[in-house]
């Protein structure tokens, strides 16, 4: 299952949200008890809404940790190249699959588990061959890498996109925070 990255916020924090009310709520009760209750009678109705209220609190904790979770997980980004009107569209989705149903793109291979970062897949789905292209920036090393090409129906992992299509061109110099002296970026185009 693919995510959109607001949908993926929005279950991330928003059940990080649900279950710390719902935890501060239960709190908040366990303070109350020393109380004694009013008397009242009790009827159907009554007897049903007290125990919503009491088991409410738990399950909404427990299922706003679940909805974190399960959003957490859903962390590798994939990159879906599709045909569009006026050519390749892409959009960026999140799954918890480190690995697409789709052929690997020749030259490349699937990564290794000994890698420190979820790969970014790019998985091109439309009719033409896409290409991902390293701009070295600054650093007297240049290894002029030729573009890795992703022909349709296959897909290929890089460590970032940061550059999507041929109207998102890379600029001519980026700042860094840190003093390496050179830096590299992604480049997806068609």
């Amino acid at each position: 299952m693919l995510l959109s990255w607001l949908l993926r916020q929005v279950l991330m924090y928003g059940g990080l949200a649900v279950a710390a009310l719902a935890v501060a709520s239960l709190v908040h009760a366990s303070r109350l008890r020393g109380e004694l209750p009013r008397a009242k009678v009790m009827t159907r109705k009554g007897e049903l809404r007290r125990l919503l209220v009491r088991w409410l609190r738990p399950l909404a904790s427990v299922l706003g940790i679940a909805m974190f979770f399960w959003a957490f997980v859903h962390n590798i980004e994939y990159v879906i190249v599709t045909d569009g009107a006026e050519g390749p569209t892409a959009e960026r989705r999140y799954s918890y699959e480190d690995n697409p149903n789709v052929a690997i793109a020749p030259g490349t291979s699937s990564p290794s588990k000994a890698q420190r970062h979820d790969p970014v897949w790019v998985v091109n789905r439309s009719t033409r061959t896409v290409r991902v292209q390293t701009v070295q920036y600054g650093g007297g090393l240049s290894f002029g890498a030729a573009p890795i090409e992703i022909p349709p129906s296959t897909a290929a992992h890089f460590r970032r996109i940061d550059f999507i299509g041929p109207r998102d061109v890379p600029p001519n110099e980026v700042r860094e925070s840190h003093s390496l002296g050179m830096s590299f970026r992604e480049w997806l185009t068609w």
